[in-house]
């Protein structure tokens, strides 16, 4: 069971978000093929503004 994803006939989807300095930020255990770009591009985006959030408060 590698990674998490085994299953008995098919194995699970999952998507590891790695970040542009090699940091996992994110796991997807539920993949929605329908909605999945939008989930990635949703979640880096939030990632983005809390980073840019915590630069101001420093």
């Amino acid at each position: 069971m590698k990674y998490g994803v085994n299953r008995i006939l098919f194995p699970a989807r999952k998507t590891f978000l790695i970040d542009e300095n090699g940091i996992l930020i994110h796991i997807i255990d539920n993949v929605n093929l329908h909605t999945h770009p939008r989930d990635v591009l949703s979640i880096f985006e939030t990632e983005k503004l809390s980073d840019q959030s915590n630069y101001i408060k420093e």
